[in-house]
């Protein structure tokens, strides 16, 4: 994740399986926006899904790289329960925004789900930002110590030593521009 909040540039990582990007090897790459000349000190632009978005980008007045840890929060609901955490309330923004200050935003989560994926996603889609998991002074290594990734060989994943638990079948934009099979 990176985000600059005193230097002239910026970068927003999008996160999220819309901007998840596979290269066919099983790597797979996530889109981010860049910005260069630009003082930032605060964000203040709201695009995308509002079921996804932060609460900060609603809540307060700017924000940081504490997206990018929700951001995370929202894509880890979507890989675990095939669907968002946050309680859907349709078009009506307000109640979205209002359950965010009364921490009803999160929808109960099935029995099947483990303690510590239960934990790692209540951390990450924690409302007050400064109580969000990766928003400490601990930052990536915050998040790598949770629960969820006890025993999990980091230097082997920045390795590329690590098997991909799935590897879906790819299929190349050439082929699916001529009609091919997917």
């Amino acid at each position: 994740t990176s985000s600059s909040t005193s230097s002239t540039s910026a970068m927003r990582l999008q996160l999220g399986p819309e901007a998840i990007e596979s290269n066919g090897m099983g790597d797979a790459a996530t889109q981010t926006e860049a910005s260069d000349g630009i003082n930032v000190e605060l964000l203040h632009t709201i695009i995308g899904t509002p079921e996804i978005l932060a609460p900060e980008l609603f809540l307060e007045n700017g924000y940081g790289y504490s997206v990018d840890w929700w951001g995370l929060g929202a894509l880890f609901s979507e890989m675990l329960l095939g669907d968002t955490a946050i309680v859907q309330h349709g078009e009506n923004l307000r109640a979205l925004i209002e359950s965010y200050r009364t921490g009803t935003h999160l929808r109960p989560l099935p029995k099947w789900v483990s303690e510590d994926a239960a934990s790692i996603l209540k951390a990450l889609l924690c409302v007050p930002r400064k109580e969000r998991l990766g928003c400490g002074g601990g930052g990536l290594d915050e998040v790598k110590a949770h629960p969820f990734f006890r025993g999990f060989d980091w230097d082997a994943l920045y390795r590329k030593a690590t098997p991909a638990p799935l590897c879906p079948f790819a299929v190349s934009r050439a082929t699916r521009e001529v009609g091919g099979t997917t």
